[in-house]
């Protein structure tokens, strides 16, 4: 009796064996690359950089104030005569063109950011901080906004009737008119230290011809 048990208990060990020795399926990759086609692929990348001639461009900077384009000398048609007749000043006429005249007798001309001679010799070039540098003009001039500032404490200026002043200790004295200048003020403040005669002595060279 004892030996039928046993055989019977061996004959179901052995099938159970048999039914988990059988060949084992390999095991799924939790992250199956089954589903991702190109497309997809495709979405997960990052956009390609933004070229530089797609970079929203920045709003410029407002009026002469900003010096646009560096130092460039903003021109309009103007005559600048002195304030006080009888002097030794003359009429100066500036086109549109960049072209100067003294009592009508070319004298210069105004191109980007410099001021050339008629016959070729550089008078003065604006820099790009806004400052003047020629031999036309003593050294220490600088732009500040539409303004004409010099290191000894002086300033110059252009108001909106053309009226060309000199501000110096709080006290301000015009000295040249410059019709049609408030349009183009540092063109008419650079032809005012060129050419005409600034009330402060130490703040103009003599142009050399």
């Amino acid at each position: 009796m004892k030996t039928r048990l046993f055989l019977a208990s061996a004959l179901v060990l052995s099938l159970a064996a048999t039914a988990c020795g059988g060949e084992k399926k390999p095991a799924e990759s939790p992250e199956s690359t089954a589903g991702i086609t190109e497309t997809s692929a495709q979405e997960d990348m990052p956009p390609p950089p933004a070229k530089e001639g797609d970079a929203p461009a920045t709003p410029a900077a407002e009026g002469e104030a900003a010096g646009a384009a560096g130092g460039v000398i903003k021109l309009a048609a103007m005559k600048i005569v002195p304030v006080k007749k009888g002097g030794k000043d003359k009429p100066i006429e500036l086109k549109e063109d960049g072209t100067v005249s003294i009592d009508g007798k070319p004298a210069a001309t105004i191109k980007g950011d410099s001021v050339d001679s008629s016959g070729g010799t550089s008078m003065v070039t604006v820099g790009v901080d806004g400052s003047l540098v020629g031999n036309g003009v003593s050294p220490g001039y600088k732009f500040e906004g539409d303004e004409l500032v010099h290191e000894n404490g002086t300033k110059l200026s252009v108001d909106d009737e053309g009226t060309i002043s000199l501000t110096k200790d709080g006290k301000t004295e015009p000295f040249a008119k410059a019709e049609g200048g408030a349009s183009a003020k540092r063109a008419a403040l650079i032809a005012a230290v060129l050419w005409m005669t600034v009330p402060a002595k130490t703040t103009a060279a003599k142009p050399k011809k």
